[in-house]
């Protein structure tokens, strides 16, 4: 019995599939891109087939096909876009067991790629949150501060208003039981 992959026999086939996910808060733009997304094969490892799988939208698949080719052991993605959330699935087809794989990129405000390590193997790409865009969670924090601080100060005032009044009634009370004993002692 023999195992054919098209014409060629395969001898310890492999599918091996990578998941590329932004799981930051914000796009992956093709600017973004300062060099291409290459993932590499050993030198060894032979690869039968790569192939765009699972896309969380089919504008995804076409422009990852579209700006993405294999030669020389290695898969090279020009360019693409994710949204937050959004990502693409690579099947590689081997012969000979798990193939080798190491990855390389540069894309702006991304310095590594945080490998999942899982079964299936998954890239995720984190954009860095820049120091200008950390500014506006610390104004919200630091206005948030101030307006509980205010509300505390008018708590207490108005507890201080409240005890005040009470301890005028009670000094009214005691000046009035005074002043009716004092009346009392002077009638007798």
């Amino acid at each position: 019995m023999k195992l054919l992959y098209g014409e060629r026999e395969v001898s310890k086939p492999c599918i091996t599939s990578i998941v590329i996910q932004n799981t930051g808060a914000y796009p992956i733009t093709n600017s973004d891109f300062l060099r291409p997304f290459i993932i590499a094969f050993g030198e060894t490892d032979e690869i039968l087939s790569v192939n765009i799988g699972d896309c969380s939208n089919q504008y995804i698949r076409e422009e990852v096909v579209e700006n993405s080719s294999f030669s020389n052991q290695q898969l090279t993605i020009d360019s693409f876009l994710l949204n937050p959330g959004e990502m693409f699935t690579i099947d590689i087809i081997s012969d000979g067991g798990i193939p080798l794989i190491k990855f390389d990129q540069r894309l702006e405000g991304i310095s590594d790629l945080n490998l999942v390590d899982n079964p299936s193997s998954q890239v995720l790409l984190v954009r860095k949150k820049e120091p200008a865009e950390i500014f506006p969670f610390a104004v919200g924090l630091g206005l948030i501060a101030v307006i509980i601080i205010v509300a505390i100060v008018i708590i207490i005032q108005k507890v201080n208003k409240h005890d005040k009044l009470m301890f005028d009634r009670f000094e009214a009370a005691l000046r009035q039981e005074i002043y009716k004993e004092n009346e009392h002692d002077r009638s007798n």
